[in-house]
């Protein structure tokens, strides 16, 4: 990959052909509705393993952190499975995959998460 290429905008670039639309409302109506499963969401909570992660959580080792996600995007596949691999909450069924992303106010490409996957890519 070109050397001048920098990470935010390789960011940029996987969210303009990965990411489809901001679905929010339809996802939170369709898992109240039962029509989405909530099981069907990976990555949606962790088990806190360490007392570094106890004490930022406020929860005892072995009890299990929920994300709150404040938004669900429609993604690609491709994209769906960068996300998984990352840990993060990805709903997927018969009718597509959504990533559940647990940040909100700031533009994607500036997510860790985004740069992390681009970081990856500029690597291969």
């Amino acid at each position: 990959m070109n050397s001048d290429i920098t990470v935010n905008e390789v960011a940029k670039n996987i969210i303009q052909n990965e990411i489809l639309c901001c679905q929010s409302s339809l996802v939170d109506d369709l898992l109240k509705r039962e029509i989405f499963l909530i099981d069907d969401v990976v990555n949606l909570g962790e088990e806190i393993t360490t007392e570094e992660q106890s004490e930022e959580y406020g929860l005892e080792i072995g009890d299990y952190h929920y994300p709150e996600i404040f938004e669900w995007w429609c993604v690609s596949s491709w994209l769906a499975e960068h996300l998984k691999e990352e840990g993060q909450p990805v709903l997927e069924n018969g009718y597509g995959q959504w990533w559940g992303r647990c940040t909100t106010g700031q533009s994607i490409d500036m997510d860790g998460v985004m740069q992390r996957i681009a970081q990856k890519i500029m690597k291969h």
